[in-house]
């Protein structure tokens, strides 16, 4: 149950929001920061010439867990990021994904997964052995 816990989140976080944001930060220029009140509100002055994306992130943390949201929205005037916009939803993100990055976990590597399988098959070698080499009756 562990490794299947695990897998879910690997996949969770392969599919999802934070490995996109993780590329966004080595690979693009940051125009402009803000961070938010305490009311969540914040303002910044974006450039007149071209295109640019509002691109935000938060985490809450909750019992067991730590809750991860993203957002890449155009950047307008007035903007509200909501969990319609999440990059997890279907509304004006710029990015969908499929992943749930609320149970992301990128510390769960494919290393530490089949560590974690090996452990599983020492522990039970006689059970893969069997399904391995299944008796032939005649």
């Amino acid at each position: 149950m562990r490794l299947e816990f695990s897998a879910r989140r690997r996949s969770g976080f392969l599919n999802g929001s934070d490995i996109y944001f993780k590329q966004l930060q080595r690979d693009h220029r940051v125009v402009a920061t803000a961070k938010t009140d305490a009311e969540g509100k914040f303002t910044m002055k974006i450039p007149d010439d071209g295109e640019f994306a509002l691109v935000a992130s938060a985490h809450r943390e909750v019992p067991d867990n730590i809750e991860l949201y993203f957002w890449i929205v155009p950047a307008k005037q007035h903007t509200d990021l909501t969990n319609e916009n999440l990059t997890s939803a279907t509304g004006d993100s710029l990015l969908h994904v499929t992943g749930k990055d609320k149970s992301s976990d990128p510390s769960v590597t494919e290393a530490t997964l089949q560590a974690d399988l090996n452990k599983i098959k020492t522990a039970h070698a006689d059970v893969f052995a069997a399904i391995a080499n299944p008796p032939v009756h005649i």
